[in-house]
């Protein structure tokens, strides 16, 4: 709704100004709680109006509820900490107000006065993993890596090593505490909803932070880090061209894949479209780059090369996502796992559903299980959100309705039930047509579980010698492969073992150490 009405200056609908309004007469006429009521009623719909917080805690001043004037004043404390009269009274009722408003004011004031960042060298640019938190809880794919990398570096290196977080309605960059950071990817991986009270706490004193903060000072020379994808973010190359004209700034992007580049068929037009100008930006921008594999290496170097550019002179460093991902997770409390009905015998296949993630192909595969062994066909589960173009897997499970039966669909779920799924399937499936590295093979062979891999880009990475590798996107190789795995106990059993044996994933710090490594070379070359 249009804001084409103001109260004290800031602008409001129609229906909050009316309320507004009643409120002043009511105040007038000495009508406290009435005029309460119709502020609330006013906040209701506009909780970001400080100037009438401020107003409810004096009409409950006046009515003698000292503590309830107290949590309006804190509130209005933390919409806006440069609200002369909110801090003022926030001062003087502080003690009266609940303990959590109490601990978030004293958090804020705690992290405003802090100049942590003056003391750091390196910075990691989460700005579009709190684009993901603002839309979702569960961290997935790159952002996964993302929350895992960053948090095990500030372990790492706390003094040296912070976040931070480009604005670009005010073009302003913002440092983000590293216990706020932490606190919030921890709390991420505690569950799936994002309505939790304990969650909307933790984004709510996010964007309180964020909303209070100025653009932050670098020193000369420090090295942002970026992990994700900020290629729809706005103003983002022209505020990181200041940066290196006015700090010296170096730029160091970690490049995923160029799957938009290489196959645009399997992605919406505007991702390509704007997927194609952030790669040829950051060519230009870049000190040097991090790619998750050979695979992507290549990929990076082929662009580069074919846009008449080189990269000789910054490099590529490959850091293999072979992490260790979940197996150390503690199961899920009773009442949890059995909100997840799992079938006795599955196979597991983790992605977003889209095209080129081979849903459809696995789908045609399970119908060929089924024409030759019948019941015995074990369950496919597929966990993953939805995501583009991924209308032809549905039609086919509606027009196929036996292979529909044997297929399980489940979205969002923690990281505890995802793992749960893990350690309860027969195996694994990742039928992705290309992969800058493919994270479920990785986090497959972290639970000692075979993977059964589309033999193609990356995939031959993160699989290695442990994956059982199925022609791409052949329905009836893929079909013998499953076939193979989940009917030959004995075979499956060996290759189990060969996992539990060789197969040694890294820690995240290792993970982060290599990155930090690279970065110390780029800042000192000699």
């Amino acid at each position: 709704m249009f804001k084409i009405k103001k109260s004290a200056g800031v602008r409001v609908t129609f229906g909050v100004h009316r309320r507004i309004k009643k409120g002043n007469t009511a105040r007038a006429q000495k009508n406290w709680q009435e005029a309460e009521q119709h502020y609330l009623s006013a906040l209701d719909k506009d909780k970001s109006l400080t100037h009438i917080w401020v107003q409810v805690g004096h009409m409950r001043r006046e009515m003698g509820d000292r503590h309830g004037a107290a949590n309006a004043y804190v509130t209005a404390f933390l919409n806006n900490t440069q609200h002369e009269e909110a801090h003022t009274f926030t001062a003087e009722y502080f003690d009266s107000a609940d303990q959590d408003l109490q601990d978030r004011a004293k958090k804020i004031l705690k992290w405003r006065s802090s100049d942590e960042n003056l003391s750091k060298t390196v910075f990691f640019d989460v700005t579009d993993l709190l684009l993901h938190f603002w839309r979702r809880r569960i961290p997935t794919g790159i952002q996964r890596i993302q929350s895992e990398v960053v948090f095990a570096a500030l372990e790492e290196s706390p003094t040296t090593v912070g976040t931070c977080v480009f604005l670009s309605g005010p073009k302003a960059w913002v440092q983000l505490p590293n216990e706020l950071f932490k606190s919030l990817i921890t709390t991420s991986k505690h569950s799936a909803d994002p309505k939790d009270p304990i969650w909307q706490a933790e984004i709510e004193q996010l964007r309180t932070f964020l909303a209070i903060s100025g653009d932050m000072p670098f020193r000369r020379g420090t090295c942002i880090v970026s992990l994700g994808s900020n290629w729809s973010v706005k103003n983002y190359f022209q505020s990181l061209e200041h940066l290196k004209q006015a700090y010296g700034i170096k730029y160091i992007p970690f490049i995923h894949d160029l799957i938009p580049t290489i196959h645009p068929e399997f992605c919406v037009d505007k991702l390509v479209s704007d997927y194609n100008i952030w790669i040829e930006k950051i060519i230009d921008h870049a000190a040097t780059f991090l790619a998750n594999s050979e695979s992507t290496k290549r990929d990076l170097q082929n662009f580069i090369s074919a846009s008449s550019r080189s990269t000789q002179d910054k490099g590529i460093e490959v850091v293999p996502l072979d992490a260790r991902l979940g197996a150390d997770t503690p199961l899920p409390p009773t009442g949890q796992a059995n909100s997840i009905t799992l079938p006795e015998k599955f196979v597991l296949l983790v992605s977003t559903i889209e095209p080129r993630k081979g849903h459809l192909l696995t789908a045609q595969a399970w119908k060929l299980l089924q024409e030759k062994h019948g019941a015995d066909t074990p369950y496919l589960v597929c966990i993953g959100g939805k995501g583009w173009k991924a209308d032809l897997f549905y039609d086919y499970l509606k027009r196929h309705k036996i292979v529909s039966k044997k297929i399980i669909i489940i979205h969002d779920v923690s990281d505890s039930l995802l793992f749960d799924a893990y350690r309860k399937c027969l195996c694994t499936v990742y039928p992705s047509l290309y992969e800058g590295w493919g994270l479920p093979v990785t986090e497959s062979l972290c639970f000692g579980k075979v993977p059964v891999v589309a033999d193609n880009s990356a995939l031959l990475e993160s699989g290695g010698d442990f994956a059982v590798y199925f022609k791409t996107n052949d329905a009836a190789d893929l079909c013998r492969a499953i076939e193979k795995v989940t009917f030959d106990n004995t075979l499956r059993h060996t290759l189990e073992a060969r996992i539990a044996s060789d197969f040694k994933p890294r820690e995240w710090h290792e993970l982060a150490r290599q990155i930090l490594a690279t970065v110390a070379r780029v800042s000192h070359p000699d």
